[in-house]
């Protein structure tokens, strides 16, 4: 059996090598060019041979023999599938047509390098628009920036160079290779004016054929079938086991599962494991592949749900390999001409007739169906089109933000870190200023971002509030991949707008109503009772909650600063603030009653209430935002001026330090000794209370209310 297989694998490259010498990509292309249907004869094409060039055999061999057939791959590849397609879009030889297309394509000022993983980037602290704001070493040196105070960090990867945005710069955006010259194109200038009406014709064609067939294959779903028109003439019974990445499983039990499942030595195992790790894939020919499928199944399900493992046939994966050879080459082709990247924009995003999503929406609404070596791909293929082109990238950063929640709650169910997830694009869209502000009014997006982060917090206690003492490990879990909402939302705050429209006040004062709700299921969460008689038999989750109340200080902040540079919006957020407050108040929680108080001839509304024998919670984000609001309130001498805009409602001034003088309280308490029976986790909230990261939207801000009120 083995002897056979090997004469199999010695028979097809010499096969190919015969055809190189008959083989004449001009002619393919000119008869593409002639023919009825372009997509039928390049679905012919591409059923023919990709099947006999991709994944053609077992990959088990040593690595000088396997770097070998990646060579003979990438050469047959190019040779027999893509130098059609060149000749094709060209209509000459396509080195020369390549020469050509550079030579008179009219570049927009744009940098656009996409960064690798620890390659370092440079922001200045003085011109930088926003932390995010970042150059390449290239346009960083040959910038003004390199002057004056900067900051160097490495990339996490996937991120590009913003030289020549002028919205990340408060000056020099450009750096000397990117400054605009006479010969630039304008921004507004349409970059397909400038090719021949032929190629854009052909481009569109091609461009159109390709996309459809890479979002066929890579949200392709059947194992062991293709799509119509790829059928391979002859169809072998060689078949994959393909073992898919995730971030829940550690690197020993992915090795010591593939020993169990293949058979193979520690050091293959390795190895397997590594590029699983990389590509997230990793494919070979194994003689029983449901036996290994089930084995890797039984050993990875354990301890959590088991590693994602398919059995597909071999003509399947190599259209798969294929398919992001494609994109691939689409992303290298449109380098040389603005002129193209706008033609496959054009294809990318439009819907087709009676179709309800684009090709660009089907890969996004995928994406965490993919393995990590698709997302890389077809990401950078984004990155270097939509992103690059300020046309479309507007009308992208659109059906990014329709599909927000949906691509969120995919990523949230998924296991793959952010960084490879397609919702990590939002740092490209929402950092922009005008774009941020346009999705807002346009998509409601602040609202969305909320709504969407308090619908994946579900556990809640019996008034509502926040609950995360009885996570189990898979909820924890999902609660660190919801934070990456909070990371959203601070995006779209970043940049305080300068003038406000009456429809940027609608929207932010509906964003400011659901951050409020947000709010309200956060006071009085993770309420404590004073311990006594014996000490607490196990510590209470208080982490959770304090995470949470860090990742939100900055977006307070930046909420109170958007509110402070319009006099209206600073009205109606103080109004609504305080209509917060007084639901709370009004639901009573823990079974407080309110009583009134004679002393002296006065009489004062308060609650029967005692901090060393009830319940009492350090978590008062609602009151603490009034107490903000009120100071920015204060500096405009609106009070004053019109009184009777700011009603207290039913919060009389004892009502609005209730709670604020019980947390006071409460620590005071616990330095004085009389908690020592709650444990180390009291302790600890008590010093991210007073702690520089959580005080200034904490115990600052409890200061200010009982010095406001008195």
């Amino acid at each position: 059996m083995a002897a056979a297989q090997s004469e199999r694998d010695r028979d097809a490259p010499s096969a190919l090598c015969s055809e190189f010498l008959s083989f004449s990509a001009k002619d393919t292309a000119a008869r593409w060019l002639a023919a009825a249907d372009l997509q039928q004869e390049i679905y012919r094409h591409l059923a023919a041979y990709v099947p006999r060039i991709l994944c053609v055999g077992p990959s088990g061999c040593s690595s000088r023999e396997e770097q070998r057939e990646e060579q003979r791959e990438e050469l047959a590849c190019q040779l027999l599938l893509l130098a059609p397609l060149e000749w094709l879009l060209l209509g000459a030889e396509p080195a020369a047509g390549l020469a050509a297309l550079q030579e008179n394509n009219s570049p927009s000022p744009l940098c656009g390098h996409v960064f690798k993983v620890g390659e370092p980037t440079y922001s200045c602290r003085e011109c930088a628009a926003d932390p995010t704001c970042v150059l390449c070493m290239q346009c960083f040196l040959g910038s003004v920036h390199k002057e004056h105070r900067y900051r160097m960090t490495t990339s996490g990867g996937g991120g590009f160079c913003d030289c020549g945005d002028a919205e990340a710069w408060k000056k020099g955006p450009y750096c000397h290779k990117h400054t605009p010259t006479s010969s630039s194109r304008d921004s507004e200038e349409d970059p397909v004016a400038l090719l021949p009406a032929d190629m854009v014709s052909r481009s569109s064609s091609i461009f159109s054929v390709l996309l459809r067939y890479a979002v066929a294959m890579l949200t392709w779903d059947q194992e062991d079938q293709l799509p119509a028109g790829l059928e391979p003439p002859d169809r072998g019974d060689s078949y994959y086991c393909m073992l898919f990445n995730d971030e829940v499983h550690t690197y020993e039990q992915v090795i010591y599962t593939l020993q169990k499942a293949v058979n193979c030595s520690q050091k293959e195992a390795v190895s397997f494991a590594t590029t699983v790790d990389r590509d997230s894939v990793r494919y070979g020919d194994f003689q029983f592949c449901d036996q290994a499928k089930s084995v890797i199944v039984r050993n990875t399900s354990r301890q959590s749900k088991p590693l994602r493992v398919h059995v597909m046939h071999s003509s399947v994966v190599a259209h798969q390999c294929f398919a992001l050879k494609a994109l691939s080459w689409l992303g290298q082709i449109i380098q040389y001409s603005d002129g193209l990247r706008r033609i496959l924009c054009q294809v990318g995003l439009q819907k087709e007739e009676g179709e309800y999503s684009s090709l660009v929406d089907k890969l996004m609404l995928n994406d965490s169906k993919m393995w990590k070596g698709a997302r890389n791909i077809y990401h950078q293929l984004l990155m270097n089109s939509l992103l690059m082109d300020l046309k479309y990238k507007k009308i992208f950063a659109i059906q990014f933000a329709k599909n927000y929640r949906r691509l969120q709650t995919d990523f949230m169910e998924g296991d793959h870190e952010r960084v490879v997830s397609v919702t990590s694009l939002s740092v490209q869209l929402f950092t922009v200023p005008t774009m941020a502000r346009m999705l807002m009014v346009e998509e409601d997006l602040m609202t969305t971002i909320i709504r969407t982060f308090v619908d994946h917090l579900r556990h809640r206690d019996l008034q509502g509030r926040f609950q995360f003492d009885r996570y189990t490990a898979q909820q924890a879990f999902k609660f660190g991949r919801v934070q990456s909402l909070i990371g959203d939302l601070k995006y779209v705050l970043i940049s305080r707008p300068s003038e406000w429209g009456d429809q940027l006040r609608l929207k932010f004062l509906e964003g400011l109503d659901a951050f409020l709700e947000l709010l309200k299921c956060m006071q009085g969460m993770d309420p404590v009772v004073r311990q006594v008689g014996q000490h607490i038999e196990m510590e209470p989750e208080w982490e959770a909650a304090f995470t949470m109340q860090m990742k939100l200080t900055h977006i307070i902040s930046m909420i109170q600063e958007w509110c402070s540079s319009d006099e209206h919006v600073l009205i109606e957020a103080y109004r609504k603030c305080l209509s917060a407050l007084s639901v709370c108040h009004r639901g009573l929680p823990d079974g407080e009653q309110p009583i009134s108080l004679s002393l002296a001839g006065h009489c004062v509304e308060t609650f029967r209430y005692q901090v060393s024998q009830d319940k009492v919670s350090i978590h008062l984000p609602v009151c603490r935002l009034l107490a903000g609001l009120h100071v920015l309130l204060s500096r405009t001498d609106v009070a004053n001026r019109f009184p009777e805009q700011l009603p207290l409602g039913d919060l009389s001034p004892p009502l609005l330090i209730e709670l604020p003088l019980r947390c006071l309280v409460l620590c005071a308490q616990v330095h004085a000794g009389m908690w020592r029976r709650n444990g180390f986790s009291l302790i600890n909230q008590i010093y991210y209370y007073h702690n520089v990261k959580c005080r200034v939207e904490m115990f600052d801000k409890d200061i200010i209310m009982l010095q406001s009120v008195v």
